[in-house]
């Protein structure tokens, strides 16, 4: 064979190799879960959105809001926390860490997070780490104490605005801005020239957050939106709809803090104030808002 042809396809191989192993590495998201406190309600509820949602069910169906960032940071846990995994065909020996963004009970169950753990260790030697704010880890240590046996759980506190490294990223939580109670929490994490936004729950964020925020360059923005089209302002209490969520949006935009080309996707939505998945998802598209549902698998980057 001639020796410039065979160059050629050596250089060309080793090319295409290259590529997928790019392709295969370029981290990533999976939405494990994308509903608020309401996931329930289509049980019971005759109202048109969970009349809906009950009798059409597949993506209008929501666990509640959780998400796993790869390679192996998630980010609030509950108990419908293990079969978002399962069903996302995430073994819980790949969670290396997890994020809680504050104490309800819709984003932290220190009881799921504990058979989580326990499940973990079967194949992955050592402690799971959790990350949360005083509230979160002071609940999980006293759920801990009352347990009479050892479980692989190390609670690490932490605080707005200050980083840390979880799961191969620099987390930087944010201060939310939704239970005047606790130090509620949001997160930004990034890896190299990679950068995601993950602000659940929270209305309008804090002055000092948006200023934090700005310093970054993101790929992707997740933001909640629990109340939908709801334009009472008693809906923004403690949480976002949709016409905040636009807004934060074209702020990230402007600001050149959402580079271009990068995604902005809505999650945390409640079942009975939110139009089902079915009927939201073009109108909302044809704005650059993605409409996230369980299972949802999105790129980090281009």
């Amino acid at each position: 064979m001639n020796a410039t042809l065979l160059k050629i396809i050596v250089v060309t191989a080793l090319g295409l190799f290259a590529a997928g192993i790019s392709a295969a590495e370029k981290p990533y998201v999976v939405f494990l879960g994308t509903g608020a406190a309401d996931i329930h309600a289509p049980d019971g509820c005759h109202c048109p959105n969970c009349t809906y949602i009950r009798e059409h069910g597949q993506r209008n169906r929501r666990r509640y809001s959780s998400l796993y960032v790869d390679p192996g940071l998630v980010i609030d846990f509950t108990t419908t926390g293990m079969a978002g995994l399962q069903a996302a065909r995430i073994a819980p020996a790949e969670v290396k860490c997890l994020l809680i963004t504050h104490s309800h009970g819709d984003h932290f169950d220190a009881p799921a997070i504990v058979q989580l753990a326990e499940e973990r260790a079967k194949k992955t030697p050592g402690p799971l780490p959790v990350f949360g704010n005083a509230t979160v880890t002071a609940a999980l240590k006293k759920h801990l104490a009352s347990l009479k046996r050892s479980v692989p759980l190390a609670p690490a506190e932490v605080t707005a605005y200050r980083d840390f490294a979880a799961g191969g990223w620099t987390c930087t939580p944010m201060l939310a801005n939704h239970d005047p109670s606790q130090q509620c929490l949001f997160y930004v994490l990034t890896k190299g020239e990679l950068g995601v936004l993950y602000a659940t729950d929270t209305t309008w964020f804090p002055v000092k957050t948006f200023y934090a925020i700005a310093r970054k360059k993101l790929d992707l923005a997740i933001v909640e939106g629990t109340f939908g089209p709801q334009t009472d302002p008693s809906y923004l209490i403690g949480h976002m709809t949709f016409a905040f969520d636009r807004l934060v949006r074209k702020w990230l935009m402007d600001s050149k803090t959402l580079k271009p080309g990068g995604t902005f996707a809505v999650t945390h939505l409640s079942l009975h104030w939110v139009p089902p998945y079915d009927l939201v998802v073009e109108p909302l598209g044809k704005e650059g808002i993605v409409v996230s549902y369980d299972g949802l698998k999105l790129p980090i980057g281009k």
